[in-house]
């Protein structure tokens, strides 16, 4: 797929080739513009001079553009459904059926209010970051909060054991050392669980930092201060990304770099046309100016340079990002499908491991490694919703909101599909 932007309609006009990468260059997104308003620099210096306008406008028609390496983009996205037409919503967050993020955006609306200047490419960028910055730390709190909650439970699993080995204990040294070990591991977990809570403390004032909230207000608007299920984290929708031959030529960060280019353009060329000498009125006196000289050329040909530069850098770095969202996004729900089968294995081998252990089969160190199992898998699964619902904002955030989301959530993959892909890990599963 190649794409050629022309300079003579308001809207890019896109040709495509069904094969080879796309090759976004800097000559496509601003050079063309450029070149077109070299026409309003003569016409200002029609006005200013009364001799010698056809040699600045020569000075700008001999001036060459600065060909740049360009670099190669996908023609697609990897690991992305593509739409040709994105509408996307100004309130994106509310895509992700959270009351809670609902309000924390509306707070931070109101304390973050950018002044209208009519720079809106400029303002644009500052608000769609901050909003995923409220989206992301929200997400984050919540991971953090079920986290902690998730390492208490653990712990209270572990001293009721611990109280009923007791009861039990007798003179075995074997099963003393065992509730020895016991003991250590619930300090560790103490330990763990207070380092998880002063985590989401720093994660609770940097959202109210973000929102102007105090935090009990926040915990208020987010309703951690009630009981909490895996359903905490949201559920990101399924979305559809544009292709980069829409997403890029209109991405902000790419805009403002092509004005940049355009600019140096416009400013080579005048210098290009200053160098010839000419003659101008002011008043009854007549003044002869001589050209500039060939360093301030070069300045501003190393603008022009730099600027081109920038831009394509501007346009690796923006696909770069949008690629790593969208693995983010596969990764992580591949995951969570996986750690969620984990975590019903996991409880079921927690209740098996119980039953033998009131009968006398199983050790208590068995029990005690039985519910380091447990508390691993819903960790893992815990820190996948969180990763995976991240990676739709940091999709949001790189794609400048170039996302269409469809209703309801992402589909859960059956076991059957986990089964296909992973043959040995589940029950009934022999391994190969």
């Amino acid at each position: 797929m190649h794409e050629q932007i022309t300079a003579n309609s308001a809207e890019p006009s896109v040709t495509t080739l069904e094969d080879g990468p796309v090759r976004v260059t800097a000559k496509d997104f601003a050079l063309h513009i450029a070149m077109h308003r070299i026409g309003r620099l003569g016409a200002a210096a029609m006005r200013r001079t009364v001799l010698a306008v056809a040699v600045p406008l020569a000075g700008c028609a001999i001036q060459p553009p600065v060909e740049a390496p360009p670099p190669n983009v996908a023609a697609q996205w990897r690991e992305a459904s593509i739409t040709a037409q994105v509408h996307p919503r100004e309130d994106w967050w509310r895509s992700l059926n959270d009351a809670g993020i609902d309000a924390l955006m509306a707070s931070a609306s109101r304390q973050s209010t950018v002044p209208a200047t009519g720079l809106e490419v400029e303002e644009a960028p500052f608000r769609l970051g901050l909003q995923a910055d409220v989206a992301e730390g929200a997400v984050a709190l919540r991971a953090c909060v079920l986290a902690a909650q998730q390492l208490m439970e653990d712990v209270q699993s572990r001293v009721a054991d611990i109280e009923t080995e007791r009861d039990r204990l007798g003179v075995e040294v074997v099963r003393r050392t065992e509730l020895q070990r016991a003991i250590v591991s619930v300090a560790n977990a103490r330990v763990a669980a207070t380092d998880s809570e002063s985590q989401c403390t720093l994660k609770l004032h940097n959202l109210g930092a973000l929102t102007g909230l105090h935090p009990d207000d926040v915990i208020a608007a987010m309703n951690l201060d009630g009981p909490l299920t895996r359903t905490a984290i949201p559920i990101p929708p399924q979305s559809a990304v544009a292709p980069p031959s829409i997403l890029l030529p209109r991405h902000p960060a790419v805009v403002a770099s092509a004005r940049k280019v355009e600019a140096a353009y416009v400013a080579l060329a005048g210098a290009s046309a200053d160098r010839y000498p000419r003659l101008s009125l002011s008043g009854s006196d007549v003044f002869f100016h001589v050209g500039v000289g060939e360093a301030a050329i070069r300045r501003r040909n190393s603008a022009y340079e730099e600027a081109v530069f920038k831009l394509n850098q501007v346009l690796r770095e923006t696909a770069r990002d949008v690629e790593s969202a969208l693995v983010q996004i596969q990764a992580a729900g591949s995951r969570e499908q996986f750690a969620r089968a984990g975590v019903v294995e996991a409880q079921a081998l927690v209740r098996t491991t119980l039953a033998g252990y009131g009968v006398g089969q199983i050790s208590f160190s068995e029990l005690q490694q039985t519910r380091g199992f447990l508390l691993s898998a819903r960790q893992s699964q815990l820190t996948a919703q969180r990763d995976r619902v991240q990676g739709w904002v940091a999709l949001v955030r790189a794609s400048a909101n170039a996302v269409q989301a469809f209703p309801g959530p992402h589909a859960a993959a059956p076991v059957a599909a986990l089964h296909q892909r992973a043959p040995g890990l589940f029950p009934g599963q022999p391994l190969q």
